[in-house]
This record gives structure tokens, sequence and C-alpha cells, in this order.
């Protein structure tokens, strides 16, 4: 990877000492390269570069640009530069605000992730599985069950289906809030939706239905486990 961007920068100031002229779409190839490379520093000074010359960046620059910068947790950068993809009246996609929405995340401003839901909202942009997830890992982060329960609920009412992931998270956070029978029910709804929890998920619903004296459900769940050919971890054992 190294290699690669290296050779990519370089054949780039070869073209501008050559005197070949560079477009929107050679500058794009560079800026992508940076990204893979997660040389976010690069990417954005050739965007500054493209701005500099009086070039047009477009849709395909910015998402890239951001794209780097959401790794690094440059959250402050790419939220300019989504405000500004609106003032030059180019189309912000849902990956455009999920590149923002990640950049928040690795920089832990959750609040502020959060926000950015509703800011599509207002768009009429329908924030996707990736959208949500990042999200609920921020949440989960924070110890805000309700938040995070509400967020579920939301996703669902808009169409996007959870995958194991989803409610692994969610699962998680509320076995650590001691919400053990709230973490049962998802597993009740991972189960109907088809969806193959992890271990940890069965643990907690296991732990809830031990504490409520229903040792039977639980043993359906140390079934379920085998049958699905989940594998037994630490916490199951624990149980």
């Amino acid at each position: 990877q190294s290699k690669q961007w290296e050779k990519a920068l370089g054949l780039h100031r070869d073209m501008e000492l050559a005197g070949i002229p560079q477009t929107v779409s050679t500058y794009n190839a560079v800026i992508t390269s940076m990204e893979i490379s997660d040389k976010w520093d690069v990417a954005y000074q050739l965007y500054q570069d493209m701005i500099n010359r009086d070039m047009l960046p477009n849709e395909i620059t910015y998402n890239t640009v951001m794209a780097a910068l959401a790794k690094a947790g440059k959250w402050q950068i790419a939220s300019r530069m989504l405000e500004t993809m609106g003032e030059k009246r180019l189309k912000r996609s849902v990956q455009s605000y999920n590149h923002v929405i990640a950049s928040l995340a690795v920089a832990c401003e959750w609040d502020a992730a959060t926000g950015y839901i509703q800011k599509m909202n207002e768009e009429f942009l329908k924030p996707d599985l990736t959208t949500y997830n990042i999200v609920l890992r921020g949440l989960s982060a924070t110890g805000r069950w309700r938040e995070a329960l509400a967020l579920l609920d939301d996703m669902r009412s808009s169409g996007v289906t959870p995958d194991a992931t989803t409610f692994a998270k969610v699962i998680a956070l509320l076995e650590e809030q001691g919400q053990l029978r709230q973490a049962r029910d998802l597993l009740e709804q991972m189960r109907m939706l088809g969806i193959k929890p992890e271990a940890s998920s069965y643990s907690s619903a296991m732990q809830s239905s031990l504490e409520q004296g229903n040792w039977q459900e639980a043993m359906s769940y140390l079934n379920d486990m085998k049958a699905k050919k989940v594998k037994l971890d630490i916490s199951t054992y624990r149980v």
C-alpha cells in the first residue's frame, strides 16, 4: 500500500512537471489512492489544491476525501466538507452522511453522530444499516440503553432490517445495564427473523430465564444454540 500511494503521488507530480493538464478525474484517482492508504492529510491537501486551481471537486472527490477523514476521526473537517457540498449544490448521499457519522464515532462524539440521523431525515435521505450500526455502537459504548432501544425501533419503522451485529450490540448493552428481560426479548425477535444470534446474546437470555426461575426456557436456548451450531463461549459457561 505504501508503494502504491507514493507511486500515485509521484505520477501526479510528474504530470505537473511535464505540463500535462490535470483534470478532476486525475485528481480523484490520486485521492482514492490516498484514501486506501489511510493518507487523509495528503487526500485533503489534494482537495485544497483543486480549489486553489479553481477546479470544481465533484461528489466523488468529496466522498473519497471524507472517507479518508472518517478513518482518522477528523470530524470537524468532514462536517465542513459536507456543508460545502450543500453550498455547492452537490448531491449529498447517505454515504456522504455516513462518512461524517463514522468520523464522529472514531472521535467518540456520539451526541453529534446521533444528531446527523435527524439531519438526514430532514433532507429526505433514508439512513441505512451502516448508519444505524455506527450510532448504536456509540450508544452502547456510553451505556445509553433506552436511546439504543428507541433507535432500534426507529430503524425498523423506517424499513431498515437489523442484522446480527445490530442485535448483538444492543443485547450486550442491555446485559451490561442489567436489563436482562429486554435482552431476552430481542433474542426472541432475532429468532423470529431467522437471524443467527451470537453466543453472548444467548447467554444474556439464559441468564434472564434462570433469574425468573424458568430453567426450561434457559435449556431451550441452550438447545437452540446447539441446533444452530453456535459455538459456546466463556459467557455461556458462566451462566
